[in-house]
């Protein structure tokens, strides 16, 4: 084999000797075209103009005798082969785990919390006093079932109240204590 000195052919060539053929053929390198016969025949071509024939995906740059292609932003991989969504599915991926992540943190909290007010709910009667109608009475109720608070239906004192002995008329004659706050003085 001879060295490429030794041929005719130019600059950014591939000379080989023909085996079936007397002499030597020349053609131009990957990334040149032209005449691969003369000194400055083979010249580099703009792969970017010819995305038909070199594929391009993404950023086309032109290098000497070939070409770059980065994926555009949010993609990855080889622009030349195919760029794939790296991004917008990883972070669609990403928010889609965390909405889920939180959803089910909250159904646990809530569900502690639930767990917790029916523990105490227990814990303190509530059945009992599920069971039973409680009905808030008006002061009017209070003071009438009291005789108006009257000093003989006095049953102790408190630091904060008075407890009373109470009959609920409208109620089938029902005996109730009926605690009342002591007032305030207001000073001017």
């Amino acid at each position: 084999m001879s060295t490429k000195s030794e041929y005719a052919c130019g600059e950014n060539t591939d000379c080989s000797y023909s085996d079936n053929a007397l002499g030597y053929r020349c053609r131009c390198l990957e990334g040149f075209r032209g005449n691969p016969y003369l000194k400055h025949g083979c010249q580099d071509i703009d792969e970017c103009n010819w995305p038909e024939t070199y594929r391009c995906e993404g950023k086309c740059k032109n290098t000497i005798g070939d070409y770059e292609c980065k994926c555009p932003l949010g993609m990855r991989g080889d622009g030349k082969v195919g760029c794939q969504g790296f991004r917008v599915t990883t972070i669609a991926t990403f928010i889609g785990a965390s909405v889920f992540l939180v959803i089910i943190a909250l159904l646990i909290f809530y569900d502690c919390k639930r767990r917790k007010r029916e523990k105490i709910f227990k814990e303190n009667g509530g059945l009992v006093l599920k069971n039973q109608r409680v009905r808030i009475f008006s002061k009017a109720e209070l003071a009438k079932a009291t005789n108006n608070y009257n000093e003989n239906q006095l049953l102790g004192r408190g630091g904060f109240a008075s407890v009373y002995k109470g009959v609920l008329m409208d109620h089938d004659s029902t005996l109730v204590a009926v605690k009342k706050p002591k007032e305030e003085k207001k000073s001017k």
